[in-house]
């Protein structure tokens, strides 16, 4: 049966009395990050739910939903990586070690400088993301268009959540021994990324979706094409031979047998994403 025949329905909390709609809440979960977001388990036993939509459409509108929470997963990992940066250089401005502040030694500078770049550059690929997914939303998108919006959805979110981990380990680094004890906000900054790796879809899962939409919609063509428009015009030979380079390993990742493409999806994920990032950044 599949998805067929999945019903999404909408369930008040309460009915109209103010009573509760035969509902009830198991227990709060424990969980290591996000604490301040309660997450439960809920029994329905004769709850009062409206269908939404085609009742056999409930999967579908749950896909579509999907696209947005990953987008929305993506502000979350970037302001993330913006307070690990911010508290990070902050550290290093006002703290002294071997008879200067922290941000005068060059690798202190190399690592900030390293973090600023990678923060600016995703966050513009990510908000020019939104700005075709609201193209698509309003009807206004062609069918390839449609292709890229999912692929660069995929690929962005595993980015930019595993970047906020690294952000976050990196704020700690900065602080030394002070990053790891709770009177920081650090540890709480790690706790909080490393959620985000895992919600709306594991590297994992969005490596399928890169193998699938390469399959059956040939996206890597699409996503080629337009990094090769984004470029013309512009001044950057590093960034051309980048995606002659990865233009002839997505090709042959196409025609790779179904073994040969989930060890690769990841780093090809990753790899598109950062070039991705880098020529929007660039095009500023």
């Amino acid at each position: 049966m599949g998805s067929r025949g999945l019903t999404l329905f909408a369930v008040p909390w309460k009915n109209e009395d103010g009573s509760i709609n035969n509902l009830r809440i198991r227990r709060l979960k424990d969980k290591l990050g996000v604490r301040a977001v309660p997450s439960a388990e809920v029994e329905f036993d004769g709850a009062k739910a409206y269908v939404i939509g085609d009742p056999n459409r409930g999967f579908y509108y749950m896909m579509e939903a999907l696209n947005l929470s990953r987008i929305c997963n993506m502000v979350a990992s970037i302001g993330i990586m913006r307070r690990s940066y911010s508290e990070a250089k902050a550290y290093a401005e006002r703290r002294d070690a071997f008879g200067k502040r922290l941000c005068e030694f060059p690798m202190v500078q190399k690592t900030l400088t390293e973090l600023k770049q990678k923060l600016e550059a995703e966050t513009a690929a990510i908000f020019e993301l939104i700005q075709l997914y609201e193209k698509i939303t309003n009807g206004e998108a062609t069918k390839e268009e449609e292709a890229l919006n999912r692929l660069l959805i995929a690929i962005l979110k595993k980015e930019s959540a595993e970047q906020a981990i690294a952000f976050a380990h990196e704020a700690i680094e900065m602080h030394g021994g002070n990053g790891y004890i709770e009177d920081f906000v650090t540890p709480r900054l790690l706790r909080d990324a490393q959620v985000l790796t895992v919600w709306e879809g594991t590297a994992n899962i969005l490596g399928l979706e890169v193998i699938r939409l390469v399959n059956k919609f040939s996206v890597h063509e699409i996503f080629i094409a337009d990094l090769k428009e984004r470029l013309d015009g512009m001044d950057a030979p590093e960034l051309v031979k980048w995606r002659e380079d990865l233009k002839v390993r997505l090709e042959e990742f196409a025609s790779d047998d179904r073994v040969t493409q989930e060890l690769k999806a990841k780093s090809l994920a990753k790899e598109m994403a950062e070039l991705y990032e880098q020529v929007v950044y660039v095009g500023m």
